[in-house]
């Protein structure tokens, strides 16, 4: 996201000059009206009203009526809550924030606050953070500018920690966006008060005990997100990695994945060398898929995920040779008995697709067997309802395309023709099934 810097040299120069420039008439007025004492609750409430109109989410503690301007009259104010800012009342109530006149100030362009309680930088930024929830003990911050939508943006530095960049509006005192300098960073841009080390301890505080015995955290970076979840790629001290992912909706830890295995998140990881780990991995499932699945020669293997509950086996898809359709291994199960292997057209009971298939290899697949068995139905769609009582093969509803729907036994040996093809009325009180599509 681009910066914009709304107090330029001339910005600035213009407010100097507004607010040292008196009218002629003025300088021409009698030393008792010059020298007239000034009502400091007067001060105040104008100063108040004067924040108000300009759209200023200010408590007014402390005030200075700083003179008149062609605008109007300008007042610098410091808030209960924030920064402080020099506002120019008037018909185009116009507001300056502090710390940003501070920053931008020059030779060309002196103008700046003098309230003291303007000059913390601290003590102005810390409410944002305590309303944001995070947990920071600030040492650094600054104003660095405002983005476009016209929010000023303050860095915040976290001592043996995580900094941030913090957005909030001038009619707010809750920040409306967080940017972990992680994330700064992961899109070529840089905190100045946030080291690496300091990202580091962050890692391994909030998420080290959940990692896998062993892991020290020494390098971590921002490897992407989904609508679900946000993946860190952590780095550990024995030159081993992890993927860890964590939920968006409260950042809680969920799993961490091997880099052997992350291989399609974010690119892989990047902070260590997972060449001899992945072929370890994936010498050791093909002779996993090969003791339940001889009929596979893999040429190519891609990790789906792991299952949930007690089992835990990794969800492997392959592509073999001579096959026209792939593969889908439950593999890693204690007893080696207990893995699994289902092709494309019969895992999609288990609620899987597969993706180094295509859909379209897959319907052909099926047509093959529907033409073997001389059944004229060009399809559709096709939906399995359930494993054969052998579990060789499948019970499968098709959907041609000639609206008709028929139901038959489909051989896990693709090569087969489809046998008992028969119309829906008839399945019902064959094999018990109802069409559904």
């Amino acid at each position: 996201m681009s910066i914009k810097l709304p107090f330029s040299p001339a910005v600035g120069a213009v407010v100097a000059l507004a607010l040292t420039a008196a009218p002629a008439d003025a300088q021409n007025r009698g030393r008792q009206q010059a020298q007239a004492p000034v009502d400091p609750a007067v001060v105040m409430a104008e100063a108040q009203t004067a924040a108000t109109a300009a759209g200023l989410a200010c408590q007014v503690v402390e005030a200075n009526r700083l003179g008149a301007t062609p605008a109007g009259t300008a007042f610098e104010v410091a808030c209960g809550v924030g920064p402080g800012f020099i506002v120019v009342a008037g018909a185009t109530p116009q507001a300056y924030n502090c710390l940003g006149l501070a920053a931008s100030a020059s030779d060309q362009t002196n103008t700046r606050c003098n309230l003291p309680r303007n000059a913390d930088v601290l003590a102005a930024v810390r409410p944002y953070v305590e309303a944001a929830n995070l947990s920071c003990s600030i040492d650094e911050a600054a104003w660095i500018g405002q983005v476009p939508s016209g929010e000023d943006r303050y860095e915040i530095g976290c001592a043996n920690s995580e900094g941030y960049w913090i957005d909030v509006a001038k009619a707010s005192t809750t920040p409306n966006e967080v940017l972990p300098c992680l994330e700064i960073t992961s899109v070529s841009r840089s905190c100045r008060f946030t080291t690496r080390d300091e990202q580091v301890a962050w890692i391994a505080a909030r998420y080290g005990p959940s990692l896998p015995a062993g892991c020290i955290p020494s390098d971590v970076r921002v490897a992407g997100q989904n609508q679900q979840a946000k993946f860190y790629e952590v780095k550990c001290g024995n030159d081993s990695g992890y993927f860890v992912r964590t939920l968006i909706a409260d950042g809680r830890f969920d799993r961490a994945i091997p880099c052997a295995d992350a291989l399609s998140i974010g690119g892989g990881c990047t902070l260590v060398d997972t060449s001899a780990a992945v072929a370890a991995a994936t010498s050791a499932r093909n002779a996993a898929l090969a003791a339940i699945y001889p009929d596979c020669q893999t040429v190519e293997a891609q990790l789906i995920g792991r299952e949930q509950g007690a089992t835990q086996r990794e969800v492997v898809e392959f592509r073999c040779t001579g096959k026209p359709i792939g593969v889908v291994g439950f593999l890693g199960a204690a007893d080696p008995a207990d893995n699994e292997a289902l092709d494309c057209i019969t895992v999609t009971l288990r609620n899987l697709e597969c993706r180094m298939t295509a859909a379209a290899q897959i319907k052909s697949a099926l047509q093959a067997q529907m033409d073997s068995g001389n059944m004229p139905c060009a399809i559709q769609s096709f939906m399995v309802h359930a494993r054969t009582d052998d579990l060789r093969g499948d019970f499968t509803e098709i959907k041609c395309e000639d609206d008709r729907r028929l139901f038959g036994q489909f051989p896990h040996d693709r090569s087969r023709a489809a046998v008992d093809v028969m119309i829906c009325a008839r399945a019902r009180l064959v094999f018990g099934f109802e069409c559904e599509l």
